[in-house]
């Protein structure tokens, strides 16, 4: 409704730019003024360029999946988006990127791990929680955390004992 009354608008908006212009170079720079002011206004509401439903959409899919082989290219191609247009508009709607959200949801899934299973190995946790690569599981743990997994699985299982 709200993209009905939009359109509408904006062409009743045209119409008028196009009856108050005196002559055919103050109809072009009245139809400039409008167009740039229509693309600022685009620039500052991020969301209108794309359905709050859809960044939802596209942020179940990675709650659902993150603990498998995820790419942005591939989630992107999913919900027909480029690659740019989703990194950008999910950013803007949610305030971090798509890549950093995922890493976020493993590295968190892998604590988990560690609290709540103290014999699982680093590698078996860094499975589960999405990644084929302990070493680089390690790696983004450390980065994330601070600490390295061997270190975390350690106060875990420290912190079970007592």
């Amino acid at each position: 409704m709200e993209q009905q009354f939009r359109k509408h608008f904006e062409s009743s908006m045209i119409d008028l730019t196009v009856t108050v212009s005196q002559d055919y170079d103050e109809l072009e720079k009245n139809l400039v003024n409008f167009f740039e002011s229509v693309i600022d206004e685009q620039d500052e509401n991020p969301l209108s360029q794309v359905s709050v439903h859809t960044m939802e959409s596209v942020k179940e899919y990675i709650d659902y999946y993150y603990t498998e082989k995820l790419s942005i290219m591939e989630i992107a191609d999913k919900f027909n988006f480029s690659y740019s247009y989703l990194c950008t508009s999910f950013k803007r709607y949610f305030g971090e990127s798509p890549n950093d959200y995922i890493i976020k949801k493993r590295i968190y899934k892998a604590k988990l791990l560690f609290d709540s299973d103290p014999v699982l190995s680093i590698k078996e946790t860094a499975a589960m929680a999405g990644y084929d690569n302990p070493y680089y599981f390690s790696r983004i743990f450390k980065n994330v955390t601070g600490i390295s997994p061997s270190q975390y699985k350690k106060r875990s299982n420290e912190k079970n004992e007592i």
